[in-house]
């Protein structure tokens, strides 16, 4: 009995163990204590409505929580520092470009903090294996094309140029102030940089306004022409350059003026000392995560790069293994005192701020809309005063209606009231016969055309008639024709005939003439004495002149 009461014992507590071990399993797999998280903060001006342990959400999702909420130093930006998780896989998709703490409000007050997807450059953790390599070792690794290169280590002096390319869109740092600075027509440097830009390019920074529309033109604009102007001929010019502080590296390496790849970095540093707000310093290392191939590892040992980190793709951890650091643009191990990423904040005030905010506008704008309406009862009684004078003006305007109602009657009869109140009574008569006379006149002149009208008719008809009258012996003259054309072409030889009986005609007319009894006949008649062939004798005018 002792045995068995001892088993039934170890088994109910052997069951109660297990309950409680799958409790804690199931609780630490729902709250996410099994997952890999990361740490991330960001600051606000206002912790209202947010609270420790609090989700944060990514996309609809609740894929952390918030860890630490505390204030920030009396001389900073910011007024609340909040601290919170995000577990794997979602931090995946925050980015250093893009990704930001957008914190709203729901209508009770209470605040949710979400983050934002990434839109651009480098994730800010990565969990894939990172090894170090020669750039000789890494062209013998296997499957190259899962390789990512990271970054390099004791980097030589070399250009930008070898690593990286010359100008990307990150190099930018205050986009509104270097398009401003572009855009200022009297700066010299201005005109300097703007007058080697393309035509189309220079366009679209000139006649940027903000819109939306035209933001990503200009990106794309500027980081062509940037690149352009650094990998050309070198930019330095005594007079565009004489505002600018530059420095002593920059001043020797211009004397004696650089030659080859030395002109890009000399290029670059003078935009970046040219703008130092608006576009950031050189990065000394290419760009992270690109696909590893044998192009950049040839440049790589080209430059003289003794080592370099590269990410497996194909060797995932479950840990962060390395970690972006906003300080020094580059990535660096994480380790258990690798501080929080830093999200920039989008944070909407709370409703009852706005509501606040919304009272004070009205407060403040009572006073106007008093004032107003003070105004529009003026407005009213000038009003009511203006009716009143505009009665007594009807009343003073009756006489003068009744006698246009006089005028305008008489201006309307019928028998030419106007004309006999506009017209003299002597030129009304002298009026009247000119224009009976004029009536006349033109009654002739119709009456005339009227005959020649009828003339006109008659000679049409006689024409007509005529025309009825040659149609028969033109149609005879027509058959002729025709059967004279009908002859001649069945009778092929009668245009030959024809033609020898002529012939033989005149032969016998000729014969005729030279018979010697007929000839007589034939004589022709005298004609008049034929005149007298001139002497040759010359006559001279009075003067001596021939004619």
């Amino acid at each position: 009995m002792e045995r068995a009461v001892g088993l039934f014992v170890f088994l109910a507590t052997l069951l109660l163990v297990a309950g409680f071990v799958y409790y804690v399993y199931q609780t630490a797999k729902r709250k996410g204590w099994l997952v890999t998280k990361v740490e991330y903060c960001t600051s606000l001006y206002s912790a209202a409505g947010l609270k420790v342990g609090d989700p944060v959400k990514l996309m609809g999702f609740d894929v952390g929580e918030i860890t630490l909420i505390d204030t920030e130093s009396p001389d900073g930006v910011y007024n609340v520092y909040v601290q919170f998780s995000v577990r794997a896989p979602y931090f995946g998709y925050l980015w250093t470009a893009g990704s930001k703490a957008r914190v709203s409000s729901d209508f009770l007050g209470k605040r949710t903090v979400e983050v934002t997807k990434g839109t651009n450059y480098v994730p800010t953790h990565i969990v894939w294996q990172v090894s170090e390599q020669t750039p000789q070792h890494a062209l013998a690794l296997p499957d190259l094309k899962d390789k990512l290169f990271l970054d390099v280590l004791e980097l030589p002096v070399v250009t930008r140029k070898l690593l990286a390319p010359s100008f990307v869109l990150e190099d930018i740092g205050d986009l509104a102030a270097l398009v401003a600075r572009l855009q200022d027509g009297t700066n010299r440097l201005t005109r300097h940089l703007l007058a080697r830009f393309d035509e189309a390019n220079r366009d679209v920074v000139v006649r940027y306004k903000g819109a939306a529309r035209e933001l990503r033109p200009l990106q794309l604009a500027l980081v062509e022409e940037f690149t352009r102007l650094i990998e050309g001929p070198l930019l330095y010019d005594a007079a565009a350059f004489d505002g600018v502080a530059l420095t002593e590296e920059t001043r020797r390496l211009l004397d004696p003026p650089p030659q080859g790849e030395e002109v890009f970095r000399v290029n670059r540093l003078l935009l970046e000392q040219a703008y130092p707000q608006e576009i950031n310093r050189t990065r000394r290392f290419a760009t992270p995560l690109v696909p590893l191939d044998r192009d950049l590892l040839e440049r790589l040992i080209d430059a003289s790069v003794p080592r370099i980190r590269v990410v497996d793709r194909q060797a995932r951890t479950k840990q962060v293994t390395y970690s972006w650091n906003l300080q020094t643009s580059r990535y660096e191990p994480h380790t258990a005192s690798t501080r929080p990423y830093w999200l920039p904040p989008d944070e909407t005030p709370t409703l009852s701020d706005r509501l606040d905010l919304l009272v004070r506008e009205t407060e403040a704008a009572l006073p106007s809309v008093f004032a107003l309406t003070n105004q529009v009862a003026q407005i009213l009684d000038k009003a009511l005063d203006l009716t009143a004078n505009a009665d007594l003006l009807v009343v003073q305007a009756q006489p003068l209606v009744t006698n246009l109602t006089v005028i305008s009657a008489n201006l309307t009869n019928a028998d030419g009231a106007l004309g006999r109140w506009l017209l003299p009574a002597d030129l009304h008569a002298q009026t009247l016969v000119t224009l009976t006379n004029a009536n006349d006149a033109l009654t002739n002149v119709s009456a005339i055309l009227a005959d020649a009208g009828v003339m006109l008719a008659a000679a049409n008809t006689n024409l007509t008639l005529l025309m009825t009258q040659m149609q028969p012996p033109l149609q005879s003259l027509s058959i002729i024709i025709s059967n004279l054309n009908t002859q001649v072409e069945a009778n092929t030889n009668f245009v030959g005939t024809l033609q020898a009986l002529l012939l033989h005609t005149d032969e016998l007319i000729q014969g005729f003439k030279r018979h010697w009894l007929l000839r007589s006949a034939f004589k022709s008649k005298p004609t008049n004495a034929p005149p007298r062939a001139p002497s040759g004798k010359a006559y001279r005018t009075p003067k001596g002149a021939l004619y």
